[in-house]
C-alpha cells in the first residue's frame, strides 16, 4: 500500500513539473508574440485563417496610392498576393504605406468618380470604370507636378476645390486655373471613424426585420414605405460607401440575402439630421423643403458635394454635414449655390469646437510603431505610467525609443491609465531630459514580469520539494521493507 502511495505521489510530482514547463513556455511565447508586428491591418485583411479575405474597397485605394508614389502599375491582385507570399512587393508596400494618405486617395477617387459617372462612390464602379478613374487620377497628379514644380505636393493632399481645378484642366486643356485659390495648406485631415457593425443584429425575427425595412404585409404581399426607406438607403450608403437603391433594400428584405443582414448590422443614429439636411438642400434647390422620392438622388448628390465643402472648410474628415447645426448647414448651402460666398466664421467655428473634448499634451516615450499606429508612454509625476495608443499622420521619421512631445483631443476611449483610439494632432521628437531612465517607463510590465517569475519560482521550488519528499519516503520505505525480510 505504501508503495502504491509513493507511485501516486511520483505521478503528481511529474504532472506538476510538466505543468511548470508549459507555464514557462507559454510566458516566453507570449513575450515573443508581443514583439511580432502584425501587418494584416495595413493590408486591410478581414480574416487571418487559411481563407484570407480583404476589404477590397480600402485595399484598392491603397493600390492606387502605392502606384502613385512608386510610379508602378501593380494590380489589386498583386497586392493581395504580396500579403500571402511575403515577397519583395510586400516589403515595398510596407515602406511607403500611410493610412492617412490611402484615405485621402480614396476621397480623391470618389471626387473624380462623381464627376465622371452617376455614382456616389468609386468603390461601386465596375473594374473597367475604376481603371478609367485611376488613369485620370494619375494624369491629374502629372498636372499637379507641372503646376507646383514640387514633388512633395500630392493631388490627394490638396483641398477638394483645388483638386477640381486640376480635373477641369484635365477635361479641358485650355482651362485656366484660378491661381488665387491654389496655395498649399498642410492640414491633418484625420481619419474617418468607421461605424461599428453589430453581427448580433442578424438574429432579429422576420417580423422585426420587416419593420426595420419599413415594410408590412398586406393581402398576402409585402408593401414598403419607400419615402422612409429611401432615407435609410442613403444613410446606409454613407456608412458603407455603397450605392444601393430602395429596390435593392426591398429585395434584400424579401430574400434575406447578405445585403439584408449587412443593412441590419448598423445603427442609424443621425437619420433625423440627414433628413433635415436633405430638406434644406431641397429648399435651396427647389424653393421648397418638401421633395419627391423621384428627386432624392439629385439631392443626395448635392449632399455629397456639400460634404466636400465641409471637408475643405474644417480640414477634418470626421465632421459630417448632417451632424452640424442648422445655421452651419445653411452657410454651407449658400457656399454651394455661390462659390464666391464667404461663410460667416463666427457661425462656422473650427474643427476643435465641433469635435469637442479637451486638448491634452505631454511628453513620453514611443514604445511601439507599426504603420500609422503608435503607442506613447507618459510618466506622471507620481511615477504612474499613462499609455496613449492611437494613430498619427506624419509618422515617418519617428522611431521606437524616441522621446517626444505629443498632443490630442480626449474625445476617445479612456480606461485606467490608458487612452485608446487617439488621433494625434502632433508628435515631435525632443531631446531626452538629463538622467533619463527609460526602464522606468516599463515599470508596470517589469513588476508584472517579476511577479510572474516569483510565481514560477515558487511553483518550481514546490515541485522540487514534492519530488524530494517522494524520493525520501521511497528510500525509507525500501529500508523498512529490507528490515522486515
Amino acid at each position: 500500500m505504501t508503495k502504491r502511495k509513493s507511485i501516486i505521489l511520483l505521478i503528481i510530482a511529474v504532472v506538476i513539473v510538466i505543468s511548470t514547463v508549459i507555464v514557462i513556455r507559454v510566458n516566453l511565447s507570449t513575450e515573443k508574440q508581443k514583439n511580432v508586428d502584425d501587418n494584416s491591418e495595413l493590408f486591410y485583411v478581414k480574416e487571418t485563417d487559411s481563407n484570407t479575405s480583404f476589404d477590397e474597397k480600402k485595399l484598392k485605394s491603397a493600390t492606387v496610392y502605392y502606384n502613385s508614389i512608386t510610379n508602378n502599375k501593380v494590380s489589386l491582385q498583386d497586392i493581395e498576393d504580396a500579403y500571402t507570399q511575403k515577397n519583395d512587393l510586400y516589403n515595398d508596400y510596407l515602406k511607403v504605406y500611410n493610412e492617412y494618405y490611402v484615405e485621402a486617395v480614396r476621397d480623391s477617387l470618389d471626387l473624380i468618380a462623381r464627376r465622371e459617372y452617376d455614382c456616389f462612390f468609386y468603390s461601386e464602379l465596375t473594374e473597367e470604370q475604376q481603371g478609367k478613374i485611376d488613369n485620370i487620377f494619375y494624369a491629374e497628379q502629372d498636372l499637379v507636378d507641372d503646376y507646383y514644380s514640387d514633388e512633395e505636393v500630392k493631388l490627394y493632399n490638396l483641398k477638394n476645390c483645388q483638386q477640381l481645378e486640376f480635373y477641369n484642366e484635365y477635361i479641358n486643356p485650355e482651362y485656366e486655373i484660378n491661381d488665387a485659390n491654389m496655395e498649399v495648406t498642410h492640414s491633418n485631415k484625420m481619419l474617418l471613424e468607421y461605424p461599428r457593425f453589430h453581427e448580433e443584429y442578424a438574429d432579429f425575427s422576420d417580423e422585426k426585420i420587416l419593420r426595420l425595412f419599413h415594410g408590412r404585409e398586406k393581402n398576402g404581399s409585402l408593401e414598403f414605405d419607400e419615402d422612409e426607406l429611401a432615407k435609410y438607403a442613403f444613410y446606409y450608403n454613407l456608412l458603407t460607401e455603397s450605392d444601393v437603391s430602395v429596390e435593392d433594400l426591398e429585395t434584400a428584405c424579401k430574400e434575406k440575402n447578405d445585403l439584408c443582414y449587412d443593412y441590419l448590422g448598423y445603427e442609424y443614429w443621425f437619420l433625423d439630421g440627414l433628413e433635415k439636411s436633405l430638406k434644406m438642400i431641397s429648399f435651396y434647390e427647389n424653393q421648397t423643403a418638401d421633395y419627391d422620392i423621384s428627386d432624392i438622388r439629385h439631392l443626395e448628390k448635392i449632399y455629397l458635394c456639400l460634404q466636400e465643402i465641409v471637408n475643405d472648410y474644417y480640414g477634418d474628415s470626421r465632421i459630417m454635414y448632417y451632424e452640424l447645426s442648422a445655421d452651419k448647414r445653411e452657410e454651407l448651402c449658400k457656399a454651394y449655390v455661390d462659390p464666391t460666398y464667404l461663410m460667416n466664421e463666427s457661425i462656422m467655428g473650427n474643427a476643435s469646437q465641433i469635435i469637442g473634448g479637451t486638448k491634452i499634451s505631454g511628453h513620453g516615450l514611443i514604445t511601439y510603431k507599426s504603420g500609422n499606429n503608435v503607442i506613447i508612454r507618459h510618466k506622471r509625476k507620481n511615477g504612474e505610467i499613462l499609455i496613449v495608443e492611437g494613430k498619427y499622420k506624419d509618422i515617418e521619421g519617428l522611431s521606437v525609443g524616441d522621446y517626444v512631445e505629443y498632443s490630442f483631443h480626449d474625445n476617445c476611449n479612456y480606461s485606467t491609465n490608458k487612452y485608446n483610439g487617439v488621433q494625434f494632432e502632433e508628435i515631435e521628437s525632443q531631446d531626452k531630459p538629463k538622467n533619463f531612465n527609460e526602464e522606468s517607463y516599463y515599470a508596470p510590465e517589469q513588476a508584472a514580469k517579476k511577479n510572474r517569475m516569483i510565481d514560477i519560482g515558487a511553483l518550481i521550488f514546490g515541485s522540487a520539494c514534492i519530488v524530494a519528499m517522494v524520493v525520501y519516503f521511497r528510500k525509507i520505505n525500501n529500508q523498512i521493507e529490507e528490515g522486515n525480510k
